[in-house]
């Protein structure tokens, strides 16, 4: 049944995967593999809604994210995507709307059959027609507020997602799209026309998340809330995002059954690895997350256990349970960050144990990567002679300096041991307790 008059069929029209991801096109590799990572755990949720054009649309995004995922990670194809996409502008609205039919529900009908197949200006001007015909049908409203939800059209879709909530209060779906929509609007410049904050829009979606399970205890609607609570968002907050992680656990122990439930656990588990790291952007730093804590490192490790205990085969999250141990190993790594000046002056003062003292200050002045980025983002040096110098530039007082740390070169080994090694021995007590 068609009641479209389109110039376009859906094989010709341009796939905009940066509105997709909910990015502008200017989005660095890092923003848009965070937003392929953040949509995946969104959809694959989705793949388990009870109405089956629901399923049909997460099943349609999940293989988009994939293409996007193939294309904007790649620099040349990136390039020439976005060549094609400046010249094939995606489909506007161009439908014939003296075709349409003029029967609310088969309008519904149609216009949840276009979000499916990702014909969304034209589900627009369909469901548009039936809030026309028939004013007091909730799911007319339902069906244009998620049209325009994800064609951007932010407050319109608000409004009307509340006109269809007015007009059945307790239909759980209802709180579970508007909550889906709140949450989208979290992680882009969207959420100024439905909260004063990212997070006042998380936390309204929850709200809906939690009223959709009241009145219809399925596993989508409580997994939705873990989903809101492990959001990127939450990364700092270690509490909420642990919450988060009991809910999605009690979701796979509800569906023990059901994979997509033990993916989203397992995205969750990779994401927690890096709680409480530090982001950095400064200047000469790598846009990145980074450990600078032992309790971090231990804390991913158990993590990335619990993420292989799933035993999944999706490949996406094989692949970041790689990427995890070798950024665990990258952190472990020790680095000598002594003073090979202070090595000599002891070596000479030492001079009949040089060929011990002079081994065992390297191997005591050597520091594991995450201290090394805790003393680096706290603007503190990595060796005693450099803190001692205090960036003095008068010869005869680090002339001076040089000869003490010489002389008391065996309390400096001795000093260098406690500080950079007394943590692997906590941690290795701990593992055994």
């Amino acid at each position: 049944m068609t009641f479209l008059n389109s110039s376009k069929t859906p094989g010709e029209i341009m796939k905009d995967y940066y509105k997709l991801l909910e990015i502008d096109k200017t989005a660095s590799e890092h923003e848009i593999d965070q937003a392929i990572r953040r949509q995946t755990r969104r959809y694959l949720g989705l793949q388990n809604h009870p109405e089956q054009h629901r399923r049909q649309e997460a099943e349609r995004v999940m293989k988009e994210l994939a293409e996007a995922k193939t294309i904007l990670l790649d620099a040349n194809k990136r390039q020439q995507y976005d060549r094609d996409l400046a010249r094939n502008p995606p489909e506007t609205r161009q439908v014939n709307d003296n075709n349409l039919s003029q029967n609310s529900s088969e309008l519904i009908k149609e216009a949840e059959e276009l979000i499916a197949d990702g014909q969304i200006p034209d589900a627009i001007v369909v469901a548009e027609r039936a809030t026309l015909l028939e004013p007091t049908n909730a799911d007319a409203w339902a069906v244009s507020a998620r049209a325009k939800a994800k064609w951007g059209e932010t407050r319109e879709a608000d409004y009307e997602f509340k006109k269809a909530i007015s007009q059945r209060r307790n239909y759980a779906p209802f709180y579970f799209d508007y909550g889906f929509f709140l949450q989208s609007t979290a992680d882009s410049q969207k959420y100024m026309a439905v909260a004063n904050s990212p997070d006042e829009a998380l936390m309204k979606a929850l709200e809906q998340f939690e009223r959709a399970y009241s009145i219809d205890p399925q596993t989508i609607y409580l997994q939705a809330q873990g989903l809101i609570y492990t959001n990127s968002n939450t990364l700092q907050h270690k509490t909420q995002y642990k919450q988060g992680i009991e809910i999605l656990e009690r979701c796979v122990a509800q569906e023990p059954e059901d994979e997509r439930y033990k993916e989203n656990l397992g995205y969750a588990y990779l994401d927690a690895c890096i709680l409480g790291w530090t982001y950095v952007t400064k200047e000469g730093w790598q846009e990145a997350y980074y450990a600078t804590e032992r309790a971090h490192i231990d804390e991913a490790q158990l993590y990335i256990i619990k993420a292989q205990s799933l035993n999944l085969n999706d490949e996406t999250i094989i692949s970041s349970i790689r990427t995890r141990e070798s950024l665990i190993v990258a952190n472990l790594k020790r680095h000598f960050t002594g003073s090979w000046i202070l090595a000599i002056v002891g070596g000479l003062i030492y001079s009949r144990l040089a060929i011990v003292f002079v081994p065992l200050y390297w191997f005591s002045a050597r520091v594991t990567q995450y201290n090394i980025n805790n003393k680096l983002l706290n603007n503190r040096s990595n060796n005693i002679v450099d803190t001692l110098f205090g960036g003095s530039t008068n010869g005869i007082y680090r002339l001076i300096v040089l000869i003490i740390c010489g002389i008391l070169f065996p309390v400096i080994i001795l000093l260098n041991f406690f500080s950079n090694y007394k943590e692997d021995i906590q941690s290795k007590i701990k593992a055994k307790d």
